[in-house]
């Protein structure tokens, strides 16, 4: 087989067929996303889990097999079991599934902005389950907040616990996280790496290859209406750059505007004069996530 020195790594959400219209975008409907995993295994994609791309990721020259893919999901929806394990199990496609360790068992608190709040996530038992169906579990933090624009210490627990509650429960170690919103920076990839960690998705919305960085790792985001032709488009890099180390101009520029448009917000809510400390503050903010990240 040829090699290949980029790779994409996909970016699903919810496989469902319900969606409010200010989060369809990152909702797949459970045809299409059998669609999407039909022609993985028709062209022949191999799958890697993200911990296992970023083991590859460490050794000098490396270069994935030419047709090599990574999937994996944000957030831990519930609707993973009924209608993405199926056809990913049928196709012996391997993931990396992200989990927001305070919603488990419970709903998407973090989307309540969007009218999302009540969509349901999974379960420990369903967890539990998913190792057999080749599904990595990694941490998506505690309570899905934009990790750099609060503090550090609340970043830190929020990475930290994510880690711990995982790994009490599951009973094994979780070596791979994901940034939620995809934002972070040098900070935050420092908090990350001390917590230990030894992989992290970021999204970038690029191509990941030799020279990504293991903690920021890039993904290209799936959207919703995703026609099989565009997932052939997405897999081949056709209109996405290769992934770039360290952070954009844009990228700080727009984490100044998040942090100045939620210091407004907490003020005009009355949480005091800052919200870098406050969960209520950092969970009302649900910006319109960038087209590339860091």
């Amino acid at each position: 087989m040829s090699r290949t020195s980029v790779l994409p790594v996909l970016l699903y959400h919810s496989v469902a067929d319900d969606a409010r219209p200010e989060v369809h975008g990152w909702v797949t409907s459970p045809g299409v996303f059998a669609d999407h995993m039909a022609y993985l295994h028709d062209e022949g994609y191999e799958t890697l889990t993200v911990s296992e791309y970023a083991a590859k990721l460490a050794e000098p020259m490396h270069e994935a097999p030419e047709r090599t893919v990574v999937i994996t999901f944000d957030d831990g929806f519930a609707d993973f079991t009924e209608h993405a394990v199926p056809a990913l199990t049928k196709y012996d496609l391997k993931s990396t599934m992200y989990i927001v360790t305070g919603c488990v068992g419970s709903t998407s608190t973090w989307l309540e902005g969007v009218g999302e709040g009540k969509r349901a996530m999974l379960g420990w038992s369903d967890m539990e389950a998913l190792r057999d169906a080749g599904v990595e579990i990694g941490a998506h933090t505690h309570s899905h907040p934009q990790l750099d624009i609060i503090d550090r210490g609340t970043a830190w627990e929020e990475i930290r616990r994510s880690k711990g509650v995982l790994e009490d429960r599951l009973g094994h170690e979780v070596p791979s996280f994901a940034y939620p919103f995809g934002f972070h920076g040098p900070r935050i990839r420092a908090l990350v790496e001390r917590a230990g960690f030894r992989s992290a998705c970021a999204v970038k919305d690029a191509l990941s290859g030799p020279g990504d960085d293991p903690l920021a790792i890039a993904r290209i985001i799936v959207p919703g209406d995703t026609s099989v032709g565009t997932l052939a488009d997405l897999l081949a890099g056709r209109g996405r750059p290769q992934a770039w180390r360290g952070e954009r101009a844009s990228t700080k520029a727009f984490r100044v505007a998040r942090r100045s448009a939620a210091r407004a917000r907490s003020l005009r809510a009355g949480y005091g004069p800052t919200p870098m400390g406050g969960r209520k503050a950092t969970q009302r903010a649900q910006p319109r996530r960038p087209t590339h990240d860091s």
